[in-house]
């Protein structure tokens, strides 16, 4: 085995020989709907262009759903992991290569832990742009995934955000655990850290419809998609028992 990724991170979030930040302008003469990155609002910010460090590997994601309780992380130490959300933290996946998070509001919380956390910190957030040790990746489109180095999809969750991530660092093979898409007797998580109230529908009217749009993208860059998470609502990929994609 190679040696771990945790190892390859530095203090400062960067991956020695394979990371780079590119600081780039967004010209008028882009076309398209950038949504929130309209040339207006992007002119003159640092962003982060994503390498192919993972380049026809197996990345694994750790959502937030509530099959991940009692789940035995260390699995996947020394894998190409991405923590999503509050995975990162001690006595989870504190040794993950890189952390995805998408609102501004979840990371408020989570700033001085993060400050101290050694590993790579994606979002998605614009206000995190000033952030030190955070990488911005733009966003121009929600749905599929873009090829365009400088730019990811986004979904409405921070579970969609991550594969494209995944996806946009060469990814051959994707692997999805705790993407329940449902309240399970009556969580939404694994943990109860989250300090807002989520409505039970939210996965069905908010968050499931849009992962749909990986189905045909993915096919058509030979990525492969597979959700271990059984009993999970989101039908968009093949269903299957952790135990079989676990290293």
């Amino acid at each position: 085995m190679n040696e771990p990724f945790s190892n390859q991170i530095r203090a400062n979030g960067d991956v020695s020989g394979h990371f780079r930040e590119v600081v780039y302008t967004v010209q008028k003469s882009f076309k398209g709907s950038f949504h929130r990155c309209s040339p207006s609002r992007c002119s003159g910010l640092m962003l982060w262009e994503v390498p192919k460090l993972w380049k026809d590997r197996t990345v694994y994601i750790l959502g937030g759903g509530p099959s991940l309780d009692g789940f035995d992380f260390e699995r996947l130490k020394g894998e190409r992991v991405i923590a999503v959300n509050n995975a990162y933290m001690p006595g989870r996946a504190p040794w993950a290569p890189i952390l995805y998070f998408m609102d501004w509001g979840w990371y408020g919380i989570h700033r001085a832990n993060l400050a101290k956390w050694s590993g790579l910190k994606v979002t998605s957030a614009d206000k995190c742009k000033n952030e030190p040790g955070i990488k911005v990746v733009r966003w121009r489109n929600r749905l599929g995934l873009d090829d365009d180095p400088r730019f990811m999809t986004r979904g409405t969750c921070s579970g969609f955000g991550a594969i494209s991530i995944a996806a946009k660092l060469g990814a051959k093979r994707i692997i999805l655990f705790a993407f329940d898409m449902k309240m399970v007797d009556g969580r939404h998580n694994y943990h109860n850290e989250h300090r807002r109230d989520v409505h039970k529908d939210i996965y069905v009217n908010n968050f499931i419809r849009p992962f749909e749009s990986f189905v045909k993208a993915s096919e058509e860059r030979g990525i492969e998609i597979i959700n271990a998470t059984p009993g999970s609502a989101l039908p968009s990929f093949p269903i299957v028992d952790p135990e079989e994609v676990l290293p």
